[in-house]
């Protein structure tokens, strides 16, 4: 570019990703924010998230959660819109859940369960006598991780217990 040319700012700056992230935040998509001249093209921010320039990567997802919160706000918005079609708030409301279910699964996602159970849908017995120290060990932490693992996806906070519980 050629002494006194303006284009699209390609530097990172805070101030400038600041501008971006809070856009985001607000609900607006990079894709809209990056079409303005005095903004970067899309590429570049996307560049900056991959490069983690300056720990852009973290602030960026967590302006795409609290994105995905303002997307959730619309969905009332759009629900609640007596005068509009009926046929486009649906599009619009699917839309928008379906990309808050990929961006943000664990919030806005479809709750999938597995169960497993033994025979006639009775307790998964396991027989252990025949096991050795190292295996009972494997088990146990298996076992452990698991319930961690549940009582977080539950929301709970009963980790530190479960694993407490584990040294008794």
């Amino acid at each position: 570019m050629a002494d006194g040319e303006r284009g699209r700012p390609t530097a990172y700056t805070p101030e400038l990703a600041a501008l971006i992230l809070n856009q985001i935040a607000a609900g607006t998509s990079l894709r809209k924010i990056c079409e303005a001249e005095d903004m970067p093209a899309e590429s570049t921010v996307r560049l900056w998230a991959t490069e983690d320039r300056n720990g852009f990567s973290a602030q960026y997802t967590r302006a795409r959660e609290a994105q995905m919160d303002a997307l959730a706000e619309d969905l009332l918005e759009i629900a609640d819109d007596d005068d509009a079609d009926v046929n486009r708030a649906r599009l619009r409301v699917d839309t928008r859940k379906w990309l808050m279910s990929k961006i943000a699964p664990k919030r806005f996602g479809d709750r999938k369960t597995h169960e497993v159970s033994g025979p006639n849908g009775g307790a998964v017995r396991v027989n252990v006598s025949g096991m050795s120290d190292e295996q009972l060990a494997a088990l146990e932490s298996a076992l452990v991780g698991l319930a961690a693992t549940a009582v977080a996806d539950a929301g709970g906070s009963e980790v530190g217990k479960a694993e407490e519980g584990s040294e008794a």
